[in-house]
This record gives structure tokens, sequence and C-alpha cells, in this order.
């Protein structure tokens, strides 16, 4: 299992044609499928120069390296998911967790994933103020209590800037989660389990973009296309 912010930045491979693709610029989440959806994909860009995004489709992940994403391009092809309105990992970070019964649960500050299958399995959180962090320092409460995480599989609702959660929707105890988490990951065997496409018969998703970071995909080429 992986914190998604450690795949900001690593390289992108296609196997088939032995070449880096770029970098992963963004990543966007399907929520409703506890999946990662894919991946805004950079190539070329430096301080003079914005260079080229193109999105790659989750299904088309071969595996995650320590220094690089494995892909198989062809993989996707064919396939065309409506990602233009799943948020993107930036849309989640930072949005504010409230529990059915009114109680502010933390503030989302990662996104927990099982690299072998792209499976979103929980939200890590944070209080989201100096005051909580000030607190932690002093009460050295950080060391004795595992930060706390929003599991994927509880009932969630979201708007723009909200989630809201059952009360016991927010756990400490990793061990369920079932392995650690490692910054940087194994290349794992992708012959057992694959990165899937959950988005392609889905209706409209409640995840909608964050209202302070809306940026049209439409611009933006799936990896294939000419």
């Amino acid at each position: 299992m992986i914190r998604i912010s450690a795949l900001g930045g690593r390289a992108v491979v296609d196997l088939d044609a032995a070449e880096k693709l770029g970098s992963i610029d963004k990543i966007i989440l399907d929520p409703e499928g506890r999946h990662v959806a894919g991946f805004v994909v950079s190539h070329g860009s430096s301080l003079f120069n914005s260079g080229t995004d193109t999105i790659l489709p989750a299904s088309s992940v071969h595996a995650i390296g320590p220094d690089a994403v494995t892909v198989r391009v062809s993989r996707s092809a064919a396939e065309t998911a409506p990602l233009d309105d799943l948020p993107r990992v930036s849309d989640l970070v930072g949005r504010k967790v409230v529990s059915e019964e009114g109680r502010f649960l933390g503030t989302v500050d990662d996104v927990l994933v099982d690299e072998t299958d792209g499976r979103i399995v929980g939200y890590t959180l944070s209080d989201g103020g100096p005051a909580g962090k000030l607190g932690e320092m002093i009460s050295g409460e950080r060391k004795d209590n595992p930060t706390p995480y929003l599991r994927a599989d509880a009932n969630l609702r979201a708007g723009q800037d909200l989630i809201v959660a059952p009360e016991d929707a927010v756990s400490r105890d990793w061990a369920l989660l079932g392995r650690p988490v490692e910054e940087n990951a194994p290349v794992t065997d992708s012959s057992a389990r694959r990165w899937v496409d959950t988005t392609a018969d889905r209706g409209p998703t409640q995840w909608v973009r964050s209202a302070r970071d809306r940026k049209d995909l439409s611009a933006i080429k799936p990896i294939g296309e000419p």
C-alpha cells in the first residue's frame, strides 16, 4: 500500500515501445468506484516550456515500481473513460470531513492506494490547522497515536468542498488495511491482479471537481491518439 502523493513526478514508461512517456503530473480518482481512474502525464515541461499533457487510463498500468510506473498503452487504446468530471488528488486534499452527527473529523491530506490494483483503501486525515499541529508537538500525541484515516468503503457523501461520513468511518487501526504503507512501492506481479477501468458504466458522480481547482480536460489527449 502506498500514499498516492508518492507517485507525483514519477516516470511513466511504455513497456512495448521501451520509451519514457513523461512524468505523472496529476492523479485522477474515482472515489465511488474506490479506484484510481487515471493519470495526467506531462512530457517536455520546463521553466520555459509548459510541454504537453496526455491522459493515461489506470487500466493501462502494468506495475508500480520504486522509480517508474510501467504501462502498456495498447491496453488502453480503445478505452475512453469519462475522466473530465472526476476529481484529482489535489481536489480532495484539503477537504474537511464532518460526521453525520455534526462533528469535525479532520482534513484529507493524502490517499491510500493498493499499488497492485489501484484500489483506494482510505484517506489520511489531519486536523488541518496550526493549533492542532502545535498541540501534537507539545503533547507528543502523534507519536502515541497513529495517523487517523477515513475508510474508503464507508458511506461517504461529497460536495465541492466537504465530505460527510458516518461517525465510525475514521480509524487509527492500520492493521485493518492489510499491509504497511511503503513510500517506494516495490515492483509487483501484475499477472495476478491488474488495474481496471471502473468508470465505464457509471452515471454522474457526486464527487465533483473542487470549486478551487477546476481545469477543463478537453484539450488533453488520451495517450495513443494522434
